[in-house]
């Protein structure tokens, strides 16, 4: 027969993390979209991506690529 182990006591505590590796994370951001585009009669437009390997169908849409660099407005 065993006993039951509390949680806490099976988990080794986690070394606090610094400012820095805090904020890395929370500073990744993925932005996409997806549509869903009928006809009268109610059928989904689909598209077949070649760039895949799969053989998925897949709603239109897309993702926003990470930009390098950031400019500022004109005449600011």
């Amino acid at each position: 027969m065993t006993t039951p182990v509390s949680r806490s006591n099976d988990v080794a505590p986690r070394a606090a993390l610094s400012a820095g590796h805090h904020a890395v994370p929370r500073h990744t951001v993925w932005v996409g979209s997806a549509a869903l585009v009928t006809d009268q009669v109610g059928r989904v437009l689909l598209v077949h991506p070649t760039y895949r390997e799969d053989d998925r169908w897949l709603l239109p849409g897309g993702v926003v690529e990470p930009a390098n660099t950031r400019t500022s407005p004109a005449g600011a």
